[in-house]
């Protein structure tokens, strides 16, 4: 039995936040390997990722908006392995943003809940509540 689920508006908010962030600050790119951080950061390096005020604004609104649609799932998971989730693509796409790998954090992982939201932000990383009610 599928269970539909409807993000709270809270944690739907405090994610599509979490994300805005990343790309405003700069995403941190840690895979668990050296050598290829070291490639990441030598490619990164030429790559400008930067992003204006007003895409970052419409990425975010993207994104809540996205998040607010029922999923036939008991949570929702949204993240990047090395090339973003089709949510956060399409949600920075439509907010005028060109996304290559250097965008978003490489292995991190988010978790949606009905009163929590959590995430792992790089290899290994712990896990961390960024929102609970």
């Amino acid at each position: 039995m599928t269970t539909t689920f409807k993000v709270n508006k809270k944690c739907a908010k405090e994610a599509a936040k979490w994300w805005t962030n990343i790309l405003k600050e700069g995403a941190k790119q840690d895979n668990g390997d050296a050598m290829t951080a070291m490639m990441y950061a030598l490619t990164g390096s030429i790559v400008d990722n930067s992003i204006t005020e007003d895409q970052a604004s419409n990425f975010e609104e993207n994104l809540y908006q996205s998040f607010l649609q029922d999923i036939d799932y008991e949570y929702y998971t949204v993240g990047v392995d090395y090339h973003p989730d089709t949510i956060l693509r399409e949600a920075a796409e439509k907010a005028g943003i060109k996304v290559n790998m250097h965008l978003f954090p490489c292995k991190t992982q988010m978790w949606i809940k009905p009163d929590k939201v959590s995430v792992s932000y790089g290899y290994r990383a712990e896990i961390e509540t960024i929102y609970q009610e």
